[in-house]
């Protein structure tokens, strides 16, 4: 039987619904203006995300030799090797990229962690998504927040002391990251580096957001980057059976038997949604054909087109 009176006030939808324009001028929340990523299954921008998710394709498959074999393992037990058989890999080559277009010279390139190659590129690709000049980042309080906690580079690229180079210190800290884009941008907003394992991608978030709610900052980068190298950082994990044997997530099932480690790399461009609706960010970009066939009933009006397709920002990538 339902109470005769509710604890709460109950509000038509009508009341709940407010303009842009209106919840712009005075609303705390953030809005996503831009974003990019590099996953698994060929993944290269969020259309190719889209159609993966549609597809259901699988992105499961055996450890590719260029990060390890599974003759490096023979002196772990088998249960413990098993767990390090399968994982979701880029499908490109992780150590390829264009050091002269970050700035980067030819004795610091080789030491440069591919995490933060991998990086460097998505942050770059997701400003070009917002559809916002690179230049006009300059000088502005744009602050850059990442999750990253791997390292497997630095534990590969160990030497002997006697030939260790000054520049392998970048294979090992993470701040390095933010700091080398922010330097060629140009950026005045804070560059933080958030270490919280697997939920470091969100906390970046977080404190992108809690940075543009103080004013901090008046665009935030946030997002997070992993690339599995080698068995050395996973091996404690499989010690303790984190990892599936067989390649698979059975979340929240009898059959359940471990995870699966993946690579990958995701980053947001965010604003105030009050900044958001002064610079004509809201809207989307998607499916506008141009000239569109016309509706039941006769020709499309000239307005409900204009509010469904908007021009086209320039830069603006779909």
């Amino acid at each position: 039987m339902w109470p005769r009176a509710l604890p709460f006030p109950v509000r038509t939808p009508s009341e709940h619904v407010r303009p842009f324009a209106e919840i712009g001028s005075t609303s705390p929340y953030r809005l996503t203006v831009g974003a990019a990523c590099r996953f698994p299954g060929a993944v290269r921008s969020l259309t190719s995300l889209w159609r993966l998710l549609m597809a259901r394709r699988e992105t499961v498959r055996e450890v590719p030799a260029e990060r390890w074999e599974q003759a490096e393992l023979a002196g772990l037990p088998a249960q413990v090797a098993a767990r390090l058989r399968y994982g979701c890999f880029l499908d490109d080559d992780v150590y390829a990229y264009e050091p002269e277009f970050f700035g980067i010279n030819a004795q610091e390139a080789p030491w440069v962690d591919p995490e933060h190659r991998l990086l460097s590129e998505v942050v770059w690709e997701a400003i070009e998504h917002a559809g916002i000049p690179a230049h006009r980042l300059s000088g502005t309080p744009t602050g850059m927040f990442f999750g990253m906690y791997q390292k497997d580079y630095m534990l590969r690229v160990q030497r002997p002391l006697e030939e260790v180079d000054a520049y392998a210190m970048y294979t090992g800290f993470d701040s390095v990251a933010p700091g080398r884009v922010g330097f060629m941008l140009n950026l005045k907003g804070p560059q933080v580096v958030v270490e919280s394992a697997c939920a470091s991608g969100l906390v970046a978030v977080h404190s992108a957001c809690q940075s543009l709610a103080t004013g901090e900052s008046d665009v935030a980068v946030a997002g997070a980057a992993m690339l599995s190298l080698g068995p050395e950082g996973v091996i404690a994990p499989a010690l303790w059976g984190v990892f599936s044997p067989t390649g698979r997530c059975h979340a929240f099932d009898a059959a359940a038997d471990g995870c699966v480690r993946g690579d990958g790399c995701g980053v947001v461009v965010l604003k105030r949604l009050s900044d958001a609706v002064r610079d004509g960010d809201l809207g989307t970009q998607r499916h506008c054909p141009g000239h569109p066939a016309p509706p039941p009933g006769g020709p499309r009006p000239a307005r409900l087109r204009g509010r469904l397709c908007p021009p086209r920002r320039p830069g603006r990538r779909t």
